[in-house]
């Protein structure tokens, strides 16, 4: 059960608003749009054949709607405040508190789109539209996932927590002269193996990353306190591999001895 929203402005300045608690002044009695959203499924019609053969699907946008009524007389200086937290086309976060975990939290970032607070209500109350283009909840600790490189088949387990699949970073110390390193994934539920195979040499003191986040892929080698993009190592049949709910198991090969190596990534919501 939520216990409080935090709503932070791009000042950084905070806003607490607690469920169940009106000693601040405002009463929050609905806040809509905290479900998975729905996906936007692409079909196409075929001639002489039943239903429609599914082409792609994603998710769209959150919409998260607060409804917020004033416990306090001093309903315009109330209204006021929330000005400073709510004013359309500011970027926002939403901290969202559970009671279930001890200081357990999601946070979410949006655009302010709409803050009505009619002035002749016979109950005042404010509605809040806030649009999130990302609409997944985001655990803001980051995981360390640490290991080393290895020239056998076996594979090390890394449990993602989440519920939805997110992408990673990987960092490695090179300690050695390499001509390049393969990432190998697969998962328990579909079997599928995945491969990103990255050929280009490397010596040591170069610290190798590799980020398959959506939106932030990227390969870049750092030498000499010189950072420098080196995506055209990336073979053309390689897969940006992502870590999905549950098992993973993952190996890393560069040959020759074990080479220390960092997956750093975040765990993703579809929904509260």
């Amino acid at each position: 059960m939520l216990t409080s929203v935090v709503i932070t402005n791009p000042q950084g300045v905070t806003l607490t608003l607690p469920l169940g608690d009106t000693s601040g002044g405002y009463e929050v009695r609905d806040i809509q749009g905290l479900d998975p959203v729905a996906a936007t499924v692409v079909s196409s019609v075929f001639a002489n054949l039943d239903g429609e053969q599914e082409q792609s699907s994603h998710r769209g946008k959150r919409n998260i709607i607060f409804t917020l009524g004033y416990s306090s007389p001093a309903i315009l200086e109330l209204r006021k405040n929330l000005y400073k937290f709510f004013l359309p086309k500011s970027r926002i976060r939403m901290r969202f508190y559970a009671e279930e975990l001890d200081m357990f939290y999601l946070e979410i970032y949006g655009t302010v789109e709409t803050c009505t607070s009619p002035l002749f209500a016979k109950e005042p109350e404010a509605t809040i539209s806030v649009v999130c283009v990302d609409p997944d909840f985001y655990d803001p600790e980051p995981i360390a996932w640490h290991d080393s490189t290895t020239p056998y088949d076996t594979q090390s387990l890394l449990t993602y927590d989440g519920d939805v699949e997110t992408g990673f970073k990987m960092i490695m110390n090179v300690d050695r002269t390499l001509p390049g390193i393969s990432i190998h994934h697969r998962t328990t539920s579909s079997g599928e193996k995945n491969y990103l195979i990255f050929n280009n040499p490397l010596v040591a003191g170069d610290v190798l990353t590799i980020s398959t986040i959506p939106g932030k892929k990227s390969i870049t080698r750092t030498r000499g306190g010189t950072t420098t993009s080196i995506l055209y190592g990336l073979d053309p049949a390689s897969v940006w591999t992502t870590l999905y709910p549950g098992s993973n198991y993952i190996k890393i090969s560069s040959g020759g001895a074990p080479i220390a190596y960092t997956i750093e990534y975040t765990n993703r919501y579809g929904g509260l």
